[in-house]
């Protein structure tokens, strides 16, 4: 018997660098260095009505959960920023057979979210540090919401499909007091 789908391997290229250059002057080029800390996620495509329910797998690219940012070029000191993401994996499948995973966003400050699907891609935490090295600076925390459904719609042979509205709630950030005077 002819196989008519196949499991296969789905490849992400990352960006690690983009270097900016000054065609027209002297300043020095701008280097953005990336840095993905973890392991990357795949969710597992539920939702697409175009494929027969057999042949979904985990094919959605969630990204990794912490990126650090770098950005100068030596001799300078380099500034260095992370950020923490969502990325919507809180009750994907958690196996073929079925199960849901329990997944959540832990911030600097020990405060834990439900990694909702709905709040995938959204920033959760910026840390600043002192350059690349140096002690953490300042944190901007972002505590979204959604409300729904708005809206459902029934699929045959998959979840229905529904809308919701989702933003920020809260966006709370603290600064390190010099002479260790705390936050």
């Amino acid at each position: 018997e002819k196989k008519l789908y196949v499991t296969d391997w789905f490849h992400k290229h990352i960006v690690d660098q983009v270097r900016e250059e000054d065609r027209n002057g002297n300043s020095p080029a701008r280097v953005t260095e990336y840095q993905y800390l973890g392991a990357p996620a795949w969710a597992y495509d539920d939702e697409t009505e175009t494929m027969r329910p057999n042949t979904r797998t985990w094919s959605q690219w969630r990204g990794y959960e912490r990126v650090r940012t770098l950005i100068g070029a030596a001799p300078d000191k380099r500034s260095l920023t992370e950020t923490l993401f969502f990325r919507g994996l809180d009750g994907d499948r958690a196996a073929p057979s079925g199960g849901r995973r329990s997944v959540k966003v832990k911030d600097s400050e020990g405060n834990e979210i439900a990694d909702h699907r709905l709040f995938a891609g959204q920033t959760r935490e910026v840390l600043a540090f002192n350059g690349e090295g140096g002690a953490l600076e300042a944190a901007t925390t972002y505590t979204p919401w959604f409300h729904g459904p708005t809206a459902t719609r029934l699929r045959e042979g998959i979840e229905p499909l529904q809308s919701f509205v989702r933003g920020t709630t809260n966006v709370s950030s603290r600064t390190l007091l010099s002479g260790n005077r705390g936050w």
